[in-house]
């Protein structure tokens, strides 16, 4: 199981006096959930954009955190992150495992994938705690995937899913 990331003084993920982030007040940046595809970007780039958006945490729902581009495994993006005061999750039970993405690799026909996602997810409680703690703490959280076309992209059912479980929550696909 992953634990919450940690943060350093004044980082984004630290408590403020009232239990939310740091510098909680009228001027925070209000709760949201985002998504965004690696898919075409450059790390530098995506860490200015989601830091522009007022983004404390990227969840990474990558079964595996591992890219052919250097720049978005696991630990060279919470690097890449970190560097603009973006905390780093991965959370391994919101990824599409390997037998899921196979069948699609045979039949690719995008409903049947998600739906046989969405009877993965129902089972991952912990992983969707987690998320839900995540958004809790900080208040703005970025659900962090390969592809580019959150349509075609099983964050998109992880999102609706933390949408369902807080109601009233802002969403938005970062294209």
């Amino acid at each position: 199981m992953a634990s919450m990331p940690s943060s350093t003084s004044g980082g984004p993920g630290e408590k403020g006096a009232g239990g939310g982030p740091a510098g909680a007040g009228r001027d925070a940046p209000k709760p949201a959930l985002f998504t965004v595809g690696c898919q075409g970007r450059r790390a530098s780039d995506l860490a200015g954009e989601l830091a522009r958006r007022g983004v404390a945490c990227v969840i990474d729902v990558r079964y595996n955190p591992w890219s052919r581009r250097p720049e978005f495994t696991g630990k060279a993006l919470a690097v890449a992150l970190a560097s603009r005061g973006i905390a780093y999750l991965h959370l391994r039970g919101l990824g599409a495992p390997p037998e899921l993405r196979r069948a699609f690799q045979d039949n690719p026909d995008m409903a049947q994938f998600l739906t046989a996602f969405k009877a993965h997810l129902f089972q991952q409680g912990p992983a969707l705690d987690q998320l839900q703690e995540a958004l809790d703490r900080y208040g703005r959280v970025c659900l962090l995937c390969q592809e580019h076309d959150p349509s075609q992209c099983h964050r998109l059912a992880v999102a609706e899913e933390a949408c369902r479980r807080a109601p009233g929550l802002p969403l938005e696909h970062i294209v």
